[in-house]
């Protein structure tokens, strides 16, 4: 396990974590919460809609697929087991949620913007790779 922050896991999230990680042996997903009420999807996980404010939802898979969104560089300790300098990126999900992360084998700035990237897991947490255009 690497020495990074650990995710605060909680009744609304325990099913996103457990699927990044999990525990059967089974390969690890990335879900999506799915609005009961008007379809939205949303990542990271939240106990309301923020679109409609819907409180009922369910799990959907992503499809590893994304875009990167935007990228920005830390020369600064905010957290501990995270040495600067360090990349953080917004990737776009193919299905059209936006999540934070990090990208891996890769410097964002040496990449365009809306490049192809593909979702991989590391000590449970995901993150992306670059990925040949489609």
């Amino acid at each position: 396990m690497s020495d990074r922050p650990r995710p605060i896991i909680d009744e609304i999230n325990a099913p996103y974590w457990q699927a990044c990680d999990p525990k059967d042996g089974s390969a690890p997903r990335l879900l999506l919460q799915k609005c009961g009420n008007c379809g939205e999807l949303r990542c990271p996980p939240a106990p309301i809609c923020p679109g409609c404010g819907g409180e009922s939802f369910t799990w959907q898979a992503a499809s590893g697929k994304a875009r990167l969104w935007s990228w920005n560089r830390f020369h600064k300790a905010y957290l501990p087991g995270i040495t600067p300098p360090y990349a953080t990126i917004l990737a776009k999900l193919e299905e059209g949620p936006v999540i934070i992360s990090a990208l891996i084998d890769a410097d964002p700035a040496e990449m365009e913007l809306d490049c192809p990237l593909r979702l991989v897991f590391r000590d449970g947490l995901p993150l992306f790779l670059p990925a040949p255009e489609d």
